[in-house]
């Protein structure tokens, strides 16, 4: 479209003298108006000045506001990482704070004073920097920090999701969340605005779950712990620690009554916790055993515990608790098992051995005369304490046969005149207090069998198996042993086989009398059949 003053121009080109204003009307009327774009560009330079004076006039405000917030003074000085735990001291570092110009976009606050940062500042007012706050800009590892020589809090600005309190000229800031915060002291006086800032970074760090086992230990035993949701780095502190797995702990060497441990942990910002508990070990049991030993293969043995630095709580000998804690009497020989508890669910284990002391074991052997054959000469082969009865110059010896005495010698001969059967006896004594007996029978006769009347099948190496011997040669041989309710506890067609002492080869053998049936025929075609008795002992 043409310019709209030419075309008023060309049409009024034969108007001398100003046309009315019906014709101008009719002008305007006729012709379309300015597009939005030709207004503009029409009007640009008009726009141009205006936009700029626009511009100008925001900037002057901003600039005016952003001095009244915004220009706190902001220390120089190093930061300060401040340890706050209760666990921990203080470790002073200097980790950088990720922006330590105080936060113009301040969330809703709690403002303990009449002045907030959201009212207009007089214009008039003059901005004074104080040092204000005492300690700088701060990384408190933990969830709280004391502000001290505090005055004047209602001039104090602190975030909302901060927890405060305060005491005397001290204030108690706390979070529980790891994050930045500002805090503003603002105060108008004298038409000046006194201003100071503060930036707090909590560190707070995630303590894990620990878990003692047991906090009371006796001698030697091991301390586990169990720890759990532990994302951080975790040192024993005066402690050796072995990890057996990954959330237990074993600590070794710990020494006799209370043990500090001490467990740090320290996070990604270098930020540390220590646990602290304490356990208790105790000592180490010393004591001595006191052993009687059995005299002449009686139960008249007694062990006695004798406590050097505890109480005893109770004993336990093979599984039986003795009424008398530390002591038991009546004692056979042999090897006991005692289990003593010397401290509460605290116990010590020993072996023991209950000795026999003049423990007389009697047997000999008897030989037939190769010339004479009637005569028989006795071996004794007697021990006392498994020794031979020669070391003991008290031990006496009297034999007998079929019950009479017949001489004291230790090693004495028989001469038999008539067939029959003879019960030679060995009776050994110490003083008339430790008395033992063994006896064989013997038969003479056309066919003679020596055959014993006692055997002591325990293992020492003396009398152990019931064997016959015959003195002359068989055709035929049977023996079987009863016991007194008529059962056969072993049979054997060998003479040569001799009885352990088991039943049947299977179980031992109760101590008692048992009964003998022999059965056979000589090399001449004589029948052969004999009975008797016999002694089982074990001790």
């Amino acid at each position: 479209m043409k310019d709209f003053n030419k075309i008023i121009k060309d049409k009024l080109t034969n108007y001398q003298e100003t046309p009315p204003q019906g014709v101008l009307d009719n002008i305007r009327n006729k012709y379309p108006k300015r597009s939005f774009v030709e207004n503009i560009n029409y009007n640009k330079y008009y726009i141009i000045a205006g936009f700029t004076t626009i511009i100008i006039a925001g900037f002057l405000i901003f600039n005016n506001i952003s001095n009244s917030k915004n220009n706190t003074k902001i220390s120089n000085e190093e930061n300060i990482i401040v340890q706050n735990n209760n666990n921990t001291t203080n470790k002073i570092s200097n980790p950088e704070i990720d922006n330590k110009k105080p936060n113009n976009n301040i969330s809703k606050t709690n403002i303990i004073n009449n002045y907030s940062e959201s009212e207009p500042v007089n214009k008039t007012l003059q901005i004074e920097y104080i040092d204000y706050f005492t300690c700088k800009d701060t990384v408190i590892c933990g969830t709280s920090l004391e502000l001290t020589n505090i005055s004047e809090f209602k001039n104090l600005i602190i975030p909302q999701e901060l927890k405060t309190s305060t005491k005397d000229a001290k204030i108690i800031i706390s979070s529980n969340e790891t994050g930045k915060h500002t805090i503003y002291y603002c105060k108008e006086d004298n038409n000046k605005l006194i201003k100071d800032s503060l930036i707090i970074k909590f560190n707070v760090i995630k303590t894990p779950t620990i878990k003692i086992q047991d906090h009371k230990l006796c001698y030697g035993q091991e301390l586990l712990i169990n720890i759990y949701q532990n994302n951080n780095t975790t040192s024993f502190i005066n402690n050796k620690t072995v990890k057996l797995d990954e959330n237990l702990y074993k600590i070794n060497e710990l020494q006799s009554g209370n043990n500090k441990i001490q467990i740090l942990f320290t996070d990604a910002n270098n930020c540390t916790y220590t646990y602290t508990d304490e356990v208790y070990i105790s000592s180490k049991p010393e004591y001595s055993i006191d052993i009687t030993p059995t005299f002449c293969s009686h139960k008249n043995g007694s062990i006695t515990i004798i406590p050097n630095n505890f109480d005893i709580y109770s004993t336990e000998l093979n599984n039986t608790f003795s009424s008398t804690p530390g002591f038991f009497n009546n004692l056979p020989a042999g090897i006991y098992f005692i289990k003593t508890e010397y401290s509460q669910s605290c116990y010590v284990y020993d072996t023991l051995l209950v000795k026999d002391s003049l423990n007389i074991s009697p047997y000999f052997r008897i030989d037939k005369d190769l010339i004479d054959k009637n005569k028989y000469s006795v071996r004794n082969y007697t021990k006392i304490d498994n020794y031979g009865y020669e070391q003991n110059p008290d031990i006496e010896f009297i034999w007998k046969i079929n019950g009479e005495n017949i001489v004291s010698k230790d090693n004495p001969e028989f001469t038999f005149n008539q067939q029959g059967e003879y019960v030679i006896e060995l009776i050994a004594s110490i003083d008339n207090n430790c008395i033992a007996q063994y006896s064989e029978t013997i038969h003479v006769s056309g066919t003679n069998f020596r055959i014993p009347n006692i055997f002591t099948p325990n293992g020492d190496g003396i009398g152990d198996y019931f064997k016959i011997i015959s003195e002359n040669e068989l055709r035929n041989f049977h023996i079987q042993i009863i016991n007194k309710l008529g059962e056969l506890v072993f049979e054997s067609a060998n003479i040569n086989s001799c009885w352990d002492g088991k039943i049947n080869g299977n179980d031992d053998a109760s101590e008692g009398l048992y009964y003998y049936i022999i059965k056979g025929e000589d090399m001449f075609g004589k029948r052969i059949e004999q009975k008797g008795s016999l002694q089982l002992a074990r001790n």
